[in-house]
């Protein structure tokens, strides 16, 4: 194959992995988007946290915790509302960030990107402080990020960035498989006896499996032999647990009733699937070791 022929296939290939983060991103923040408009955000969890914010609010207001809880939840409902409308507007504007260009874009993207690290923070902190609920919301605030930066740094410090937070986010749902620091996952559970037909024992065995290679496989992304099937497989685990709940939710009699919950739920962890796709088509496109050296994404 000729200088020229290479050129045109790894520009071909750079263009998919741009499609497939924005894609990523786009879902993300639709998805996202839809739950907050839809009053199903996390923003309650911490404007009523009596713990957290009573001796603080009165301190700086005098307002009790009685009379402010009875009053909030118009205030509360207007921010999630307004960022559900960013939400929206950044869905939009993933499709217009091109490296260096349209820095209304970019700006866009990273503003909604720092509202999906709250809401991985409101999480957190509903989850009391539990490290795997932490490290699962990685892909979540940082697809956004990803695809502002693809084309502005080197492919081996993107791609060591890109490998680094989907390796967060399958550590931190294999520890809830594996119950490893954690409760064991019970939706999780559920899901498995639901879709595979097992009782719980099977289940747990399976996910006892499938934990392990939630760690496994981000520890292979970082050999050379071992790095395209690694992220082949996060891009087919990723894409299959992100449609599992539709699978294991929808019952045909129903026909899809009640179902907007979990398509937007499927559809926000997308990027579980595509990151790592757009990982492996870099891995394949380089044809080098993770960390060597290469020249920044050309998206002209």
């Amino acid at each position: 194959m000729n200088v020229a022929s290479v050129g045109k296939a790894n520009k071909t290939m750079r263009d998919w992995i741009l499609i497939s983060l924005r894609l990523a991103a786009c879902a993300l923040f639709l998805g996202r988007g839809y739950l907050y408009l839809s009053d199903l955000g996390p923003l309650s969890a911490f404007f009523w946290n009596q713990d957290l914010l009573e001796y603080p609010l009165e301190s700086l207001t005098g307002m009790s915790w009685e009379n402010y809880s009875a009053h909030s939840e118009t205030l509360i409902l207007t921010i999630q509302r307004s960022m559900g409308a960013l939400f929206l507007v950044a869905a939009i504007a993933c499709w217009f960030v091109r490296g260096r260009e349209c820095k209304l874009a970019n700006g866009v993207v990273l503003a909604a990107a720092f509202c999906l690290l709250l809401y991985g923070l409101l999480r957190w902190s509903d989850a009391d402080f539990k490290f795997a609920m932490l490290l699962e919301h990685s892909l979540q605030w940082g697809t956004p990020l990803l695809l502002v930066l693809y084309g502005r740094m080197q492919l081996s410090i993107w791609g060591s960035l890109a490998a680094i937070l989907i390796a967060f986010t399958f550590i931190g749902h294999g520890m809830y498989a594996l119950g490893f620091g954690v409760p064991q996952n019970n939706e999780f559970v559920n899901m498995t006896m639901r879709l595979l037909g097992v009782d719980r024992h099977g289940a747990l065995i399976f996910l006892r499996i499938a934990g392990i290679l939630d760690f496994l496989a981000p520890a292979l992304l970082w050999f050379p032999r071992s790095r395209i099937p690694a992220a082949a497989y996060a891009a087919f685990w990723g894409l299959l647990t992100a449609f599992a709940r539709i699978a294991a939710y929808w019952t045909p009699a129903e026909n899809f009733y009640g179902m907007h919950p979990w398509i937007a739920e499927a559809i926000v962890r997308l990027p579980h699937g595509l990151v790592p796709f757009s990982l492996m088509l870099l891995f394949i496109m380089t044809g080098t070791r993770l960390r060597k050296s290469s020249s920044p994404a050309s998206l002209s």
